[in-house]
Order: structure tokens, then sequence, then C-alpha cells
């Protein structure tokens, strides 16, 4: 129960490092695509989203989350029919060469 439904620790560890819905700051960040991939020469867009959505996304629809999660959010003192609500990001870049 320790580690949240995933398989072992090791999962666990990198589950938590990589998905942005857990504590503020942990996850992946708009910052870190930021940070890696312009320096590389690629010009990048990141859209948030709740999972609910298709193509809409680029558009700024980042859909609603489910019950379960607006509920956490709530008690967590997030609004989430905020986008930084959001619970993943998509990261489009394109490199121009």
């Amino acid at each position: 129960m320790k580690r949240g439904g995933h398989a072992t620790a090791t999962e666990q560890t990198w589950a938590l490092a990589t998905e942005v819905h857990h504590r503020p700051g942990d996850g992946v960040t708009r910052e870190l695509y930021d940070k890696i991939l312009e320096p590389l020469g690629f010009r990048v867009l990141v859209y948030l989203h709740n999972h609910t959505v298709g193509a809409e996304v680029s558009l700024g629809n980042y859909g609603k989350s489910d019950q379960k999660y607006r509920f956490a959010q709530l008690c967590s003192g997030i609004n989430p029919n905020s986008p930084l609500a959001a619970l993943s990001l998509m990261c489009v870049g394109t490199r121009h060469v």
C-alpha cells in the first residue's frame, strides 16, 4: 500500500518523479521542457489537459478531470476548474534546422 498501487518501489519512485499530479513541484513541468529542449533548438509548446479531450487541446481546451480528482483538488485548495489543475502536460517540440 505504501507504493500507491505501483508494482515495485522503483516504479513508485519514478512515478513520483515524472507525474505532475502528485505534490506541487514534483514531476514534469513546463519549465523542464523549456530548459531541456530550447537549448537544443526546439520551439516548445506545452498543452495542459485532463485526458478527456483530443485535438482541441491545442486550442486551449484542457477538458474536465474525473470527479475523484476534482474532489481531492478541492480538499487540497486547488481550483479544479483552473488550467493549472490539469493532470497532464503534452509537449510538442518542433526543431528548425
